[in-house]
């Protein structure tokens, strides 16, 4: 086994996942789609914090496609002078756009993998809250 961290900084629940590993309570394929699904989240969280930075979280696509539209007509119905101004602005529109569609993306992705995440860490919960109810029976008996 591998550990990339110092003991003290494992979270929990890895550990509980390794200690389940161990004693045959989870397989080492499940505690490996963790490890991934875990990484996927917290690339998801980087990338989306990335789209933020170009484009503010306020802009809403249906906004953008509205403001594209309106740029569309204009561009049609200007003479040339007043086009190129037009144009800029209908280029920077579709850019904003497609960095909001990608972010949108990146957020239903990283809701889709903290689901599948959290159901895995429930599995390991349960077995936790078990073990901590047999604890307190070991401790009721030691103690009378």
């Amino acid at each position: 086994m591998q550990i990339l961290l110092p003991a003290s900084q494992i979270p929990w629940k890895w550990t509980a996942a390794t200690v389940l590993v161990t004693f045959g309570k989870m397989s080492g394929r499940e505690r490996r789609n963790m490890g991934l699904i875990y990484r996927r989240v917290m690339e998801c969280q980087y990338q989306i914090q990335e789209y933020d930075k170009v484009v503010p979280k306020e802009r809403e696509l249906g906004e953008l496609v509205e403001q594209e539209r309106v740029a569309a007509r204009n561009l049609e119905e200007l003479d040339v002078a007043d086009r190129r101004d037009w144009l800029m602005r209908y280029e920077k529109i579709v850019d904003e756009e497609a960095v909001v569609k990608t972010r949108d993306q990146w957020v239903m992705e990283g809701e889709r993998l903290r689901k599948e995440h959290n159901a895995l860490l429930d599995v390991i919960g349960a077995y936790t809250k078990a073990a901590e109810g047999f604890e307190g029976e070991a401790r009721g008996n030691r103690e009378v």
